[in-house]
């Protein structure tokens, strides 16, 4: 029978009665905890925050604020609090995905059992209290609890500037004793200075409004504390007066009824109460939901820091407005604070590591693209030269046709040193430049080998055929055709690579080890080197592999071939020895590329110099040893 009874509770802070199923005549005088993730969302807003950590104690009164938080952090849209599938209530704090982009929240819990492995004493030694980037920590916990952080936090010199706190607000003034830990009350204080706190304040607003009891507010509260003899003020005592002389009035005036005959089964007088414990205002206007919780209007925020006389004091500073539905609204200043009050050294930083997007040396890209263009300026030197000179028999025998494949292979090999040499701090275009400079040097590399190795066999078939046929021929057409095969290899494993998503190369911004971090300022801000670097969601290494390998495939077949026309002495093959000094030094090009490929992703300008000379020596000396030997043989 006693839950059918109207309940008041001058203390309890918990969202889970919030459930009418089980809590039918409940009434809670301060607001809900629920609305501590409300004011974390305003905090970090307003001082640009993206990390908070929480160090919070084993119990459902912290547990289930951080829990909260986390949700939130993570942009659910719902959040049940107590109860069944049905039951409970469904608190709307909508959704935070504009709201809170990318907010990272952790914590780390410890338990008042001393015979758990997880106390407060364990994970202040063994480190797990701060294992955390992140530099702004919320302490979930009773008073008695935080000394002991505090005291730790400062012995680490996890403090302010580097460090902010933010605490529970209905810790009484002056709490931070120091006699149970190993630190002195100023050393405590260091610790908490520029700290903040959040305060649920069910403070009454219409202060001088004759209430129910035919006294205002500030009359109640001057009678009030003349009958204790104190001053300091009890956030509870206001509302549970008022809520206890609602309960004392429900019965009429003169009435015969008396407390000792009152049963909880006389619904009549139980539904009389509950409706003055609603509606009756006895010190101030005070407003519950539909389910007797203590609805908040704001949310308080103060400051701990060093006043003029250099003692340590709490400021209010501001509070975080919430609208009907218990949602912040905004955060807003108090009169004479502001950002520059609260931090004026500036705002500290919250252990966001900055990335700072490494480029390639300007030194780098300027030889590289000098180098390109010259190799692109002798590739149409050679071409020009082919089809000037064709008709002669020194030409002629070199298979022109093939020399123009060659060419534009080359000039494809050129051009994708310039996307090899160029670096951009947009992940899009980054993306595109890596996807571009894959193709181009796949293919161009095939299309500019492809006629070497087409001309190496037309050699070596002459040579190793025992029944030579002069119809049987390797013609220029059909070594057309084995560039075309070699190069269609190339598309379609590109091809494939492009259309499944989990091997699609994309640019990723990558922490490089190459550079040291930079610590700057007095936050110690710390910025780490990234650079964009060619992956894929799975096998980039694999497929990139696969591709290496077609390539190291296509060079063992010519050096196979050019080692057994090793001996050919024939003047009509005048470049045979030319084409097999070609794919001598090609495959060394290609081996020094995959080994830097294999061991210096991150180091982005060696990577880069290496790349792009390894195919620019490749294209260079296919172009060389092709056409400057007739050029020499035309005087």
């Amino acid at each position: 029978m006693i839950f059918q009874s109207n309940q008041l509770s001058c203390d309890s802070t918990t969202p889970e009665a919030e459930d009418r199923t089980k809590f039918k005549r409940y009434f809670q005088i301060l607001p809900s905890d629920i609305h501590f993730s409300q004011a974390f969302i305003q905090i970090l807003n307003t001082f640009n925050w993206t990390k908070l950590h929480a160090i919070n104690l084993e119990f459902h009164l912290f547990v289930l604020v951080c829990d909260l938080s986390l949700y939130v952090f993570k942009h659910l849209e719902l959040v049940r609090v107590g109860g069944a599938e049905g039951s409970g209530t469904l608190n709307r704090l909508e959704s935070l995905e504009q709201l809170v982009p990318h907010h990272n929240f952790t914590s780390v819990s410890y338990s008042s059992d001393p015979r758990a492995t997880n106390t407060l004493d364990a994970i202040l030694s063994n480190g797990h209290a701060f294992n955390t980037e992140s530099r702004i920590i919320y302490l979930a916990m009773y008073m008695d609890d935080t000394i002991p952080v505090l005291c730790e936090a400062y012995h680490q010199n996890k403090v302010y500037p580097l460090y902010v706190f933010i605490t529970l607000g209905w810790y009484p003034d002056g709490w931070w004793d120091s006699s149970t830990v190993n630190c002195t009350r100023h050393q405590i204080e260091i610790a908490l200075n520029r700290s903040l706190a959040i305060t649920l304040d069910p403070q009454i607003n219409d202060t001088d409004i004759i209430t129910s009891s035919g006294l205002s507010f500030n009359q109640y509260r001057k009678l009030y504390l003349e009958a204790l003899n104190r001053t300091i003020r009890d956030l509870r005592s206001d509302p549970a007066f008022n809520r206890l002389a609602a309960a004392a009035s429900h019965l009429p005036p003169n009435s015969t009824f008396y407390m000792e005959n009152f049963t909880y089964a006389n619904d009549v007088i139980l539904e009389r109460m509950y409706q003055h414990l609603m509606n009756a205002s006895f010190t101030g206007n005070i407003s519950f939901s539909a389910n007797g919780i203590r609805k908040a209007e704001h949310i308080r925020i103060q400051q701990y820091r060093f006043n003029n006389s250099n003692q340590l004091q709490k400021f209010d500073i501001g509070y975080v407005a919430l609208d009907q539905n218990g949602q912040s609204v905004a955060f807003d200043f108090l009169p004479g604070q502001s950002i520059k009050t609260i931090w004026p050294d500036g705002v500290p930083h919250d252990g966001t590591l900055i990335t700072s997007t490494i480029n390639i040396e300007l030194g780098v890209t300027a030889v590289m693209y000098i180098l390109a263009t010259l190799g692109i300026a002798l590739a149409i030197i050679c071409f020009i030269i082919s089809v000037a000179f064709r008709e002669r028999k020194l030409i002629r025998l070199t298979s022109p046709n093939i020399n123009y494949i060659t060419c534009g292979g080359c000039m494809v090999l050129y051009t994708s040193i310039f996307f090899l040499a160029i670096q951009s701090t947009d992940e899009t275009t980054a993306t595109a430049i890596c996807n571009v400079q894959i193709w181009l040097w796949a293919i161009g590399y095939s299309v500019a080998f492809g006629p070497i190795l087409g001309k190496m066999y037309r050699v070596y078939y002459i040579f190793n055929n025992p029944k030579p046929n002069k119809k049987r021929v390797i013609k220029d057409w059909m070594i057309g055709v084995l560039i075309s095969v070699l190069a269609g290899i190339d598309v379609i494993i590109l091809v494939i690579v492009t259309a499944v998503p989990e091997l699609r190369t994309t640019a990723v911004l990558k922490h490089s080890t190459a550079y040291p971090q930079i610590v700057s300022g007095i936050f110690h801000v710390t910025t780490i080197n990234c650079i964009f670097i060619c992956d894929s969601q799975k096998g980039y290494t694999i497929w990139h592999g696969v591709l290496f390998g077609y390539k190291g495939l296509i060079q063992v077949v010519a050096i196979l071939l050019a080692f057994g026309t090793r001996n050919v002495k024939v003047k009509g093959l005048n470049d045979s020895k030319h084409i097999a000094a070609i794919i001598y030094v090609t495959s060394i090009c290609l081996v020094v590329v995959i080994i830097s490929f294999a061991t210096l992703r991150d180091k982005v300008n060696t990577l880069v110099a290496i790349y792009s000379l390894g195919f620019w020596c490749a294209a260079t000396i296919i172009l060389l040893l092709v056409f400057i030997p007739k050029v020499h043989d035309f005087n």
